[in-house]
């Protein structure tokens, strides 16, 4: 949850989800979807970046799209 500059959430992957979120709105979606990448972390249907087009991507996570 946003609320101006204030972000909240409540449990593990609910906060890796506004992590990423507010990673995406401050720094862009390039580093949200490195990170995403490095973290191995597809849990939510929100998939930043194209994993299609990176080459160290697996097979699995180019087709969550």
């Amino acid at each position: 949850m946003q609320d101006g500059n204030i972000w909240s959430s409540a449990g593990v992957s609910a906060g890796m989800d506004m992590t990423l979120a507010y990673i995406a709105d401050y720094f862009g979606e390039n580093v949200a979807a490195t990170i995403q990448l490095n973290a191995e972390y597809y849990p939510s249907p929100k998939v930043y970046g194209c994993p299609a087009d990176n080459p160290k991507v697996s097979s699995y996570i180019k087709n969550i799209n």
